[in-house]
Formats: structure tokens, C-alpha cells, sequence
């Protein structure tokens, strides 16, 4: 598929892409059921990233251009009735698959996980290297994450610590590795077969945080904003390493009705995961908002310590080699 792609030009390149089979189509070059190269082919012939490419691909499946078939290739698609029928059927399928789960007793994080291992298994790649992450908590699952894309191009998993315990299956299967906390490696590497995926990290509170926490009085009464109690407790230990009184700390979870407004009119001062805002209603950042007018709000940011940020550079390194 001859495209001259122009670098020069405002338009991205993606698009660039798409408008051509769109014009293809039009001209009558490029006809129903005509094969297309498959990402990969199409990148090297353009020296492009596969990302890119990919990202031109998706857009034309979405507006029902394209027909991409596992196993098959990637071809001009059908009429639009018949297009439309196959999407109805693609969701029957799925509307029976998410039943048979729910029958099974995994839950809504746990079917989404499987689907994007399965979707991993495809011939959809791009290039980016798959990251199981696992801990007690989603605000740790969400500090590792973040600092794992930082790193390096990366399709992140993450999977609490119960919901793993409660249906375990082997983790390590379709991704390149399993990051997980020392505190939970016992327990998580009873459901990796590779022992060589995992990697064991040690996370620690970010240094604006610990300069945060101490500034407060160490009688200070305040509040923790979390979507667990686990978080809660990690933030307990913290205070209890820099003197503070965690006797006068007071746990409130996000999502549970007036808790958090509750805890603020005792609070002098409230710490709360990075991106809280994510796991707040309304309600709750109008009320934190309003505090944070008069009195402290402190992110706990906790990540991975230099020696873990280190070890999982080379582990990344080598699978990207």
C-alpha cells in the first residue's frame, strides 16, 4: 500500500493514514473485502512507529471502515448493515461472556483484568512491554503504575492483593513481569510460575510529603482521605516515624455518605492520595476544596525507593533488548 506520507505537513501523521484508505475507497482503489498490510507490515514499510500506525487503524475501525479478524488480517470493510449486525452480534457474545463470569463469582476488576490478558495474547502489539502490578491498595497500585509509564512504554495491570488471594490464577502468564511490594511478595509469588518475572519493590513516602507531614503540630488533629483503610494504615505508620501523635489521626473513605464532609469540620489538617480527585464524588472535592481555602492538604505520595526503581530499569531493559 503505496502512502506518501508527509512530515511537513500540521495534519498527523495517523491521519494522514486513514484519509488515505478513506480516498482509496472513494476512488474505487481500494474495495470491500481488499486485505490491508497488518500494523506491523505497514509500519516497517513506512518507518513508523507500530503506535502509530495502530492508532490510525483503530480510528478506521471505529467509524466502520476497516474489518480487523484474529487470525486473518485487516480488510476493507462490508456495507454498513452488515457492519452494524456485527457489532450487534460482537456484543451478544459479550453480554454471555460477562454473565458466565459473574456466574463464576469474579468481579467487575477481576473480568477486566482478564480481558486485557486476553487482549494482550492477540496480535494487537505495540511495542509495549506488559506490567502485572499487585498490592493491597489502589492508591499503591496507582503510585507504582504511574512511576512504571514513566519508565518506559508500558500496558499496566493492576490486581488488589484480595481480589487476587480470593480467586488466584497465575498472574504472570501473558504479561512480562509481576511487580508487586516485599511486604506481599510471599503471598504473590505463590501465583507466578516465572519466577524471574517478579520484582519486589520497597516504596517509600516522597520527600515533599514527609516535608508536608513535618510542618504539622505533632498533637495536630487530622484527617485521612482514602478509598481503604489499608491506606489509612500506611499513613499511620509514616506519622508514627516522624513523632506525630496517630492517635489524633481519623480515617474517612471516599464514597461513603458525609464521612468525609464529617471528618473535615474535626480536621486541622487532611491528607490524601495523589489524584484524589479520581476517587471523590462531588460532594466531596466541593468539601475538600472549601477546606484546603483555610488549612493544609497534604498529598501522601508514596513511590518505589532508588534501589527498586533501578532493579525494575534492568529487568525493563533486558525485555526491551
Amino acid at each position: 500500500m503505496k502512502i506518501n506520507i508527509r512530515f511537513d505537513s500540521n495534519e498527523p501523521i495517523y491521519k494522514q493514514i486513514g484519509n488515505f484508505v478513506k480516498e482509496g475507497i472513494a476512488t474505487g482503489k481500494l474495495k470491500e473485502g481488499d486485505k490491508l498490510p497488518t500494523v506491523r507490515e505497514l509500519a516497517a514499510e513506512l518507518d513508523l512507529a507500530k503506535g502509530t500506525v495502530k492508532h490510525a487503524y483503530d480510528e478506521l475501525l471505529k467509524q466502520g471502515i476497516i474489518d480487523m479478524r484474529q487470525g486473518r488480517g485487516t480488510f476493507i470493510a462490508s456495507s454498513t448493515d452488515k457492519q452494524i449486525s456485527r457489532k450487534e452480534k460482537a456484543m451478544e457474545i459479550l453480554e454471555d461472556a460477562l454473565d458466565e463470569l459473574q456466574s463464576l463469582g469474579f468481579s467487575a476488576r477481576e473480568i477486566d483484568i482478564f480481558f486485557k490478558l486476553k487482549l494482550g495474547e492477540r496480535d494487537f502489539d505495540d511495542g509495549a512491554v506488559k506490567v502485572t502490578v499487585i498490592d493491597c491498595n489502589m492508591e499503591a497500585l496507582n503510585s507504582i503504575a504511574r512511576q512504571i509509564e514513566r519508565l518506559v512504554d508500558a500496558d499496566v495491570y493492576k490486581i488488589l492483593l484480595d481480589d487476587l488471594l480470593k480467586n488466584p490464577y497465575e498472574v504472570d502468564k501473558e504479561v512480562d513481569l509481576v511487580v508487586t511490594t516485599k511486604t506481599h511478595l510471599s503471598q504473590v509469588e505463590k501465583c507466578v510460575v516465572e519466577k524471574e518475572k517478579l520484582v519486589p519493590s520497597v516504596l517509600t513516602p516522597a520527600p515533599r510529603t514527609i516535608m508536608g507531614l513535618a510542618k504539622l503540630d505533632a498533637n495536630a488533629k487530622v484527617c485521612v482521605a482514602s478509598t481503604s483503610h489499608k491506606f489509612f494504615e500506611i499513613v499511620e505508620m509514616g506519622c508514627a516515624k516522624l513523632t506525630m501523635d496517630t492517635g489524633m489521626l481519623k480515617s474517612a473513605i471516599f464514597g461513603k455518605a458525609g464521612e468525609i464532609a464529617g471528618a473535615l469540620k474535626y480536621a486541622e489538617a487532611l491528607v490524601v492520595p495523589p489524584d484524589y480527585l479520581t476517587y471523590c464524588n462531588d460532594e466531596e472535592s466541593n468539601a475538600i476544596m472549601e477546606f484546603a481555602k483555610t488549612k493544609a492538604v497534604i498529598v501522601y505520595e508514596y513511590q518505589m525507593d532508588e534501589g527498586s526503581v533501578l532493579y525494575l530499569s534492568k529487568k525493563l531493559r533486558d525485555i526491551k533488548i
